[in-house]
C-alpha cells in the first residue's frame, strides 16, 4: 500500500482589529434580500412645492400694430387714469364787516389771485375781507389820515358810487374789482372787470388799488 503525500495546510492569518471593524462595517451595508420592501427616500420638499404651486397669470404685451401711448387692458387703472384739472377757486361774496367803512377785493389774472384791503372809518387797515376782533383793531395800521379819508368820502360822490350798479363780464385772465361801502344810511355794492369797466368809477379803482398789500 502506497503512502500518499500529506498536504500541508497553510497557516492560518491572524486578523488584525482594524480589519474585523471593516468586515462589520461592509455587513452593515450589505442590501437587503430580494422581496423585502425598502424605504423611499423622501422627495425634496422645494420641488414639491413647486409642483404643486398654481402657475402664475401672466400680462400679454400689446400688439405690435397698437398705437404709441395707448394701455393694454391689463393695465393698472390708476396709470390709465388722465390728469384732473384742479378745481377754479371758490368765490366767496363780499361782505363788509363790522364797523368798517370800505372793503375793497381784486381777484383773477393768468395766475390767478387774490388781494383785499378793509378800510374803517379812522384810516386802519385790515388785509382780511372778514376784518378784525374787537380785541386786535388797535394793532391796525393807520394808513389814511383824516384829510385822505374825506378826499376818499368825496370821491365816492363824485364817482357816482351810491347809485352805481354791477356790469359787463370777466373776461379770461381778466381782474375783477369789488367795492361794499357804507357811509351813515348810505351803502352799496358793486363789481366791475378789466375790458368794460365805466369810465367814471375808474379813478376810485385807482384809488383803492395802491391800498392793497403786495402780492
Amino acid at each position: 500500500m502506497s503512502k500518499t503525500k500529506r498536504q500541508k495546510s497553510a497557516p492560518v492569518k491572524p486578523v488584525a482589529a482594524s480589519d474585523e471593524t471593516s468586515a462589520a462595517s461592509a455587513a452593515s451595508n450589505v442590501k437587503p434580500a430580494k422581496g423585502k420592501k425598502t424605504k423611499r427616500a423622501p422627495e425634496p420638499l422645494e420641488s414639491k412645492a413647486l409642483s404643486d404651486a398654481p402657475l402664475l397669470e401672466t400680462t400679454s404685451a400689446p400688439p405690435d400694430d397698437a398705437p404709441l401711448g395707448t394701455l393694454s387692458a391689463s393695465a393698472g387703472t390708476d396709470s390709465g387714469a388722465a390728469l384732473e384739472t384742479p378745481p377754479a377757486p371758490k368765490h366767496e361774496t363780499l361782505r363788509l364787516p363790522k364797523g368798517a367803512f370800505l372793503v375793497f377785493r381784486k381777484s383773477g389774472g393768468l395766475h390767478f389771485s387774490t388781494r383785499e384791503v378793509v378800510i374803517y372809518p379812522d384810516g386802519r387797515v385790515a388785509y382780511d375781507a372778514r376784518g378784525v376782533p374787537q380785541k386786535d383793531y388797535n394793532r391796525l395800521r393807520r394808513a389814511l389820515n383824516d384829510g385822505q379819508m374825506l378826499s376818499l368820502r368825496k370821491l365816492l360822490d363824485q364817482t357816482n358810487f351810491w347809485r352805481a350798479e354791477t356790469t359787463g363780464e370777466q373776461n379770461p385772465d381778466a381782474f375783477a374789482y369789488e367795492i361794499v361801502a357804507r357811509l351813515g344810511q348810505r351803502a352799496n355794492e358793486i363789481q366791475v372787470f378789466d375790458g368794460s369797466m365805466p369810465e367814471p368809477l375808474k379813478p376810485l379803482i385807482e384809488r383803492l388799488t395802491p391800498l392793497l398789500p403786495h402780492e
